[in-house]
């Protein structure tokens, strides 16, 4: 809801919010323990009308928008989620460092992203510093691994493997900012302009952990 509120969409239909919703639950789904459903919608709907009486939210006529009365509660939602969103917005920026076909062994990379989210946070793209974390970092590669984001790759007789990205996202760039785009759409507001993605400040932060020499040294 908070993505909507920060376009200034007050009125969010239903369906959209649902479909806002499991794309972030889908990407975020080992950070938390989730109740066995049969279906995500009837996760949406319970916590939904649970929000509904709580009074966080209004739904009239197929819309939800926010009760600003309960506006303190509904921001306290959403500090829960905001440093993981972050990071994984920030492991996703790191990818472009890998575009085309550049490869890296796992624990390089994530040094390597370690670096990047350090320099985020002290330009103040990264507004919480649980946003730096390594072990969060590394579940987000996992995910992204999950998802075919990036793929493994075994590169010598002696079982040595490389993180790169999979086919379809060396291929088309765009795809990659998508996704990009798509995570940071749910990211704190604040100053820096953080609302824009892919900056160039962004751009310039990717560059310090180029991974061509980490390639040729393998």
């Amino acid at each position: 809801l908070y993505r909507f509120h920060k376009e200034k969409i007050r009125e969010v239909p239903k369906e959209e919010l649902l479909l806002a919703t499991q794309f972030l639950s889908r990407l975020l789904k080992w950070e938390f323990i989730y109740k066995p459903t049969p279906k995500f919608s009837s996760t949406f709907e319970n916590t939904l009308n649970l929000m509904i009486q709580r009074k966080v939210i209004i739904y009239k006529q197929g819309t939800i928008s926010l009760n600003e009365d309960q506006d303190e509660l509904f921001s306290f939602l959403c500090f829960l989620l905001w440093p993981f969103i972050e990071n994984y917005w920030m492991v996703s920026v790191s990818l472009f460092a890998l575009h085309p076909n550049e490869s890296c062994e796992e624990t390089v990379l994530l040094t390597k992203i370690q670096k990047l989210a350090e320099t985020l946070y002290h330009q103040g793209e990264l507004s919480f510093f649980e946003s730096v974390s390594k072990d969060m970092s590394k579940q987000a590669l996992t995910r992204f691994l999950e998802r075919k984001v990036i793929e493994r790759r075994v590169i010598n007789d002696a079982g040595v493997t490389v993180i790169q990205l999979s086919p379809t996202y060396q291929e088309n760039e765009s795809k990659l900012q998508k996704l990009v785009e798509q995570i940071g759409a749910f990211r704190r507001k604040g100053k820096y302009n953080r609302e824009k993605n892919f900056s160039t400040r962004i751009l310039q932060a990717v560059k310090l952990i180029s991974f061509g020499a980490t390639k040729s040294n393998l």
